[in-house]
């Protein structure tokens, strides 16, 4: 659960 927030985060961090 808390792997797929933290990819999400993680790829916005990125696209950034």
């Amino acid at each position: 659960m808390t792997l797929m927030i933290r990819g999400f985060l993680l790829y916005n961090c990125t696209a950034i």
